[in-house]
C-alpha cells in the first residue's frame, strides 16, 4: 500500500533532499548577493498560522489513532491491561502518513526563513534535513508504539508556530516542550528496544534514537552558544 503513495520509498525521500539542498543554497546565494526578499509580515504570519492548523490536525489524528485514548471510558481498563498487544496491532496509517508528509511541508520553513534574511544554524538545518528520514523509518515502517513522540512533537509545533504567528503568551512553554518531546522520544524508543522483541522495528527505533539524540545534543549546544555570546556581549 505505502509504495503506491508519494514519498513512501527511501529513494523518493532521498530525492527530496537532492531537491531541497540546491534550492536552499540558491536562496541563500540570492540573499547574500541582493539582500532579503520582501516577503512581508502578513505572509509570514499566514505561513506560521497554516503550520499551527497542521500541527493541531496532526495532534488530533494521532490521539484518535491511539486505541487507549480513543476508546470509550468503560473499556479503557481492559485496553491498558493489554496495551502492548493493542499497540502492536494498531496501524493508524493515515495519521502516520500525514505526519510523514508534514515534514516535507516544513522544508518551507528553511526556504522562507533564509529568504527573509535569517541565518540557519546547525540544529535548525540538520533537523529539517533529516526529519523525513526519521518519519520514513520510524513512522511509515517500524511503527510499533509510534504515537508518543509524534503527539508531543505536534503539540510542541502548535505552540511554536503560534508564537511565530504572534501569540506571545505561549513563549514560556517552549523551552519545556522542545526538551520534553526529545527526551521522552529517546526514552520511549530505548525502552521498547530493550523490552520488545519485534524484529525489524528495532532498526527503525535505532534510527529514531540516533536522530532524536542528535537533535537533543544540537539544541543544547545551540542554547549554550547563545548564552555564551550574550554573556560576552554584556561584559
Amino acid at each position: 500500500m505505502t509504495a503506491q503513495l508519494p514519498l513512501t520509498s527511501l529513494v523518493e525521500v532521498a530525492a527530496s533532499t537532492v531537491i531541497f539542498v540546491p534550492v536552499w543554497a540558491f536562496i541563500h546565494y540570492r540573499v547574500k548577493r541582493s539582500g532579503p526578499f520582501n516577503l512581508g509580515k502578513p505572509f509570514l504570519q499566514f505561513l506560521n498560522g497554516s503550520e499551527v492548523v497542521l500541527a493541531i490536525y496532526l495532534l488530533a489524528s494521532i490521539i484518535l489513532a491511539t486505541p487507549a485514548l480513543s476508546a470509550p471510558l468503560s473499556s479503557r481498563s481492559a485496553i491498558f491491561a493489554s496495551i502492548s498487544d493493542r499497540l502492536q496491532a494498531d496501524d493508524g496509517f493515515i495519521s502516520r502518513y500525514s505526519y510523514h508528509l508534514s515534514k516535507f511541508y516544513e522544508y518551507f520553513d528553511i526556504f522562507f526563513f533564509v529568504a527573509d534574511g535569517g541565518e540557519v544554524g546547525l540544529h535548525f538545518g540538520f533537523h529539517h534535513l533529516t526529519t523525513p528520514y526519521l518519519t520514513y523509518f520510524r513512522y511509515l515502517n517500524g511503527h510499533y508504539g509510534w504515537q508518543l513522540f509524534a503527539a508531543l512533537n505536534a503539540f510542541h509545533h502548535s505552540l511554536m508556530y503560534a508564537f511565530f504567528a504572534g501569540v506571545q503568551s505561549v513563549h514560556g512553554y517552549l523551552p519545556y516542550t522542545r526538551y520534553i518531546q526529545l527526551v521522552a522520544g529517546v526514552a520511549w524508543d530505548a525502552w521498547l528496544t530493550m523490552y520488545m522483541d519485534d524484529g525489524d522495528s528495532r532498526v527503525s527505533r535505532a534510527v529514531s534514537i540516533f536522530l532524536l539524540t542528535c537533535y537533543l545534543y544540537l539544541l543544547t549546544r545551540e542554547i549554550r552558544m547563545r548564552r555564551t555570546a550574550e554573556k560576552e556581549k554584556s561584559q
